[in-house]
């Protein structure tokens, strides 16, 4: 990183995440200016957070564990177009894709949360998400218990996610015909503005590198490599040894409580 980089970062650390002109922009009716507005003003924040989230990943997992990824953020538009989608949400995450794949986790913004959001959608074969919560049920229900995620399915009827638990809703999972280009989802609960800096967004950055584990061996299986995860999980589980106390912050002062 140039002098230049690190002087505009150290200028965006010293305000707030959500700040009133951020907050203002979600609601502006024109498209073009909110667009432009929330990419100028909000993404570079939120990759912010992605380099710090990315920071605690390498110091869990190593140095290139993210070799395969890309760093997206929206909003997002061409230069030449006539004009740009609305935004309700401004992202930032960290993305594979392939053909008949889209896969990511993600920081999702909006003008009152701040919370992860983690998806694959089903390709041709089957979903590599799907795939190692299958596979590794007890250790995967674990991580999702202790961040109180939510998980759902567009294959899944809506009246029943918060009626199944984690076990039964993976294992209805299973019985899904694998040749449909539905989403499976994993997804944190919000983390409520106002967020007056970003150290306010650590334990959203804790749940991201916590959740990982399951993003990076289903990019394995994505990727057509070897399903690792019981050695990512092994790092993670290193980890929290070493940092109780940051981890246990991270689910007990900022969770709203889900049916799970």
């Amino acid at each position: 990183m140039n002098s230049v980089e690190e002087t505009e970062l150290s200028q965006i650390v010293d305000l707030p995440l959500i700040g009133s002109a951020e907050q203002y922009l979600f609601s502006v009716e024109d498209n073009r200016e909110r667009a432009d507005k929330l990419k100028e003003l909000l993404a570079p924040k939120l990759k912010i957070i992605i380099k710090q989230a990315c920071d605690q990943i390498h110091q869990v997992y190593g140095t290139d564990v993210l070799s395969d990824c890309q760093i997206l953020t929206t909003p997002w538009h061409s230069l030449v177009a006539k004009k740009t989608r609305p935004f309700k949400i401004a992202t930032a995450g960290l993305a594979i894709k392939g053909k008949g794949w889209y896969f990511q986790q993600r920081f999702e913004c909006t003008s009152y949360s701040l919370f992860v959001n983690f998806f694959g959608l089903r390709g041709l074969e089957s979903n590599p998400i799907v795939h190692v919560l299958k596979n590794h049920l007890e250790d995967v229900t674990r991580i999702l218990k202790h961040g109180r995620y939510n998980i759902f399915s567009d294959n899944i009827a809506p009246e029943k996610y918060g009626k199944l638990k984690y076990e039964e809703f993976i294992n209805k999972l299973q019985l899904i015909h694998e040749g449909g280009r539905n989403g499976t989802y994993i997804q944190s609960p919000s983390l409520v503005i106002p967020i007056k800096d970003l150290d306010a967004a650590q334990p959203v950055i804790n749940n991201f590198v916590e959740i990982f584990a399951i993003f990076r061996a289903a990019a394995n299986v994505f990727l057509g490599e070897e399903d690792r995860f019981e050695e990512y999980l092994k790092c993670l589980l290193d980890w929290q040894n070493q940092n109780p106390l940051q981890v246990q912050e991270s689910v007990t002062t900022t969770r709203a409580s889900v049916q799970y």
